[in-house]
């Protein structure tokens, strides 16, 4: 799984191939998942984490629409 300083940087993102973002997909909503449990039961040490991951799905997502979407079109 990317750190999420790397999930800040789109060109990292980019350098991805459909099936790594994929992956990199559903391994930060399971993290995302983890960051919530642990925020309900006072664990986090740092709550901004979990916006992070959150930007960072955002941003995985986004690119793998626009890979797809140029896969269908060529």
């Amino acid at each position: 799984m990317m750190k999420p300083q790397d999930l800040k940087r789109p060109a990292k993102i980019r350098d991805l191939g459909v099936d790594e973002l994929r992956r990199e997909e559903q391994e930060i909503t399971e993290h995302l998942m983890k960051l919530r449990f642990q925020l309900a039961s006072g664990q986090i040490e740092n709550p901004q984490l979990i916006r992070a991951f959150r930007h960072g799905l955002a941003r995985v997502k986004t690119v793998l629409a626009e890979k797809q979407r140029a896969a269908q079109g060529s």
